[in-house]
C-alpha cells in the first residue's frame, strides 16, 4: 500500500528533486480534505477510478464574473473518440476545484484534453511522465483551511 500512496502523491503533488511537469506547476495547496473538489485519495485514484466509466474531452477555465477570485471549469465531451459512458450521459458540465491556479497552469502546460471520470469526480491529464489527477466538484468548493 505504501507504493500506491507514493504513486498518487506523484500524480497530484510536486516531487522534490525530480525535474519535469511538476516542477513547472505551482505548489499544490496544503489541504487535508478529500471532499469533492479537493485532494484525490489514493484509493479513489488507484482502486476505484479504474472500475468507473469515463469520457474523453476538454476542460477549460472561466472566471466567474460574480466573484473576483473564483473559477469554474467547463468540461466538454469529445464524442468522436472512444469512451465508456453512454452518449446520453456525455454532456457539458461545470466543475470546481480548490486549487484553480495549479489546475489552470496544468491545462496551459499540457493542454485541455483529458479523461473525466464522473463516478469518482476525477479529471486526469496524461503526459509523457504519467498523468496528473484533479478531484473536481459539481458545486463550488469551500475554502481550504
Amino acid at each position: 500500500m505504501g507504493e500506491e500512496r507514493k504513486l498518487v502523491e506523484k500524480m497530484t503533488e510536486n516531487t522534490s528533486g525530480d525535474s519535469g511537469v511538476d516542477d513547472e506547476l505551482p505548489e499544490p495547496k496544503k489541504c487535508l480534505s478529500h471532499l469533492p473538489g479537493h485532494n484525490p485519495h489514493w484509493i479513489q485514484v488507484l482502486r476505484v477510478a479504474p472500475q468507473h466509466d469515463w469520457v474523453d474531452g476538454s476542460l477549460h477555465a472561466e472566471r466567474l464574473s460574480d466573484y473576483e477570485d473564483s473559477w469554474v471549469f467547463r468540461f466538454t465531451p469529445n464524442l468522436s473518440v472512444k469512451h465508456t459512458l453512454s452518449k446520453k450521459k456525455c454532456v457539458e458540465i461545470m466543475l470546481f476545484n480548490h486549487d484553480p491556479d495549479r489546475l489552470i497552469a496544468a491545462l496551459d502546460l499540457l493542454g485541455e484534453l483529458g479523461h473525466w471520470i464522473p463516478g469518482v469526480h476525477l479529471f486526469q491529464i496524461e503526459h509523457e511522465e504519467g498523468e496528473l489527477t484533479f478531484d473536481m466538484s459539481p458545486k463550488p468548493v469551500s475554502p481550504c483551511t
